[in-house]
């Protein structure tokens, strides 16, 4: 429950505990929360205009630390039938502070046949693929299933059963060509593509190496990822 303190009072109390009061209400501790998120509560700012001066430092690091330094999540179909929703759900945090997020983490439950597996097997945490995001310019480190021999391209056995295979990839929604003759850079839409890396230092890399095509940052990044197939890949 939250604290509440009435206004006549707060102001009466020593400059040292309202202080306090201030980080109780906006604590610097990073949390864990699933997308869509409620955003910060701006009301105590709006008391009045020397608890705006005193408080905003206070909430302007709890505020950066929010995005910057919290561990979020996105459950997503892996079919783009889905996309809908959770364009919706990405497009509830603002562009500005979606792109402050350095630690996401999206599990792709695939879309199966119903002829060709039982429905319940959906729902399988074996069977998710686990996207955690190592580099806002595309970089993914991905856990999936094995799959069939020669659906998917080999990675590092992640488990002693054999279970979950782990790769790194950087995902291309959009590739740049030139051209002839022209010194016109032209963007051309092309089925979504992944780059595959011997490591995470080796995706980091290539991510650093990669300027970025489009405008959008990490949310337009992650809404062109969500449109594709993603468990197909």
């Amino acid at each position: 429950m939250a604290l509440q303190v009435p206004l006549p009072t707060l102001l009466a109390l020593p400059k040292e505990l309202r202080l306090e009061i201030y980080t109780t209400f906006y604590p610097a501790t990073p949390s864990e929360s699933p997308i869509p998120l409620l955003p910060l509560s701006y009301n105590l700012l709006r008391t009045s205009k020397q608890v705006y001066l005193e408080c905003l430092p206070t909430y302007i690091a709890c505020y950066n630390d929010y995005y910057s330094a919290s561990k979020f999540t996105l459950s997503v179909h892996g079919s783009s039938d889905t996309s809908p929703e959770i364009e919706h759900q990405i497009k509830s945090i603002s562009e500005k502070d979606f792109n402050r997020i350095t630690n996401l983490t999206m599990t792709v439950r695939p879309t199966l046949d119903d002829s060709s597996e039982p429905k319940n097997e959906s729902e399988n945490p074996e069977n998710n693929w686990i996207l955690t995001l190592v580099h806002p310019y595309g970089g993914w480190r991905i856990t999936r299933p094995p799959g069939a021999p020669g659906k998917f391209v080999p990675g590092v056995v992640s488990d002693e059963n054999g279970r979950r295979v782990l790769t790194w990839r950087r995902f291309r929604p959009w590739v740049t060509r030139v051209s002839p003759g022209s010194s016109e850079t032209v963007i051309v839409p092309t089925k979504a593509s992944w780059d595959y890396h011997a490591g995470e230092v080796k995706l980091i890399a290539a991510c650093r190496r990669c300027c970025r095509s489009r405008g959008g940052g990490l949310r337009g990044h992650v809404l062109e990822l969500v449109k594709t197939d993603m468990a197909e890949y």
